[in-house]
């Protein structure tokens, strides 16, 4: 996913206090949940651009930061 994007000019996703996220990294962020969720759909996850998903009281949390 990642290297489709390589190169090319990204939109950039204001996060505030100077923190930002790119396309790249939101499309990456959905292709790595895409996996976990496929393997594990009970899992929580919690990702840099998407914040928390799933159940609270999941036995299991993954935590997703593509930097």
């Amino acid at each position: 996913m990642v290297r489709t994007l390589y190169g090319r000019r990204l939109a950039r996703i204001d996060k505030g206090a100077g923190d930002f996220a790119t396309a790249a990294d939101v499309e990456a962020e959905k292709a790595i949940l895409a996996v976990i969720r496929a393997a594990r759909p009970d899992d929580a996850v919690l990702g840099e651009e998407g914040g928390q998903q799933g159940a609270a009281e999941a036995a299991r949390q993954w935590l997703v930061d593509r930097s």
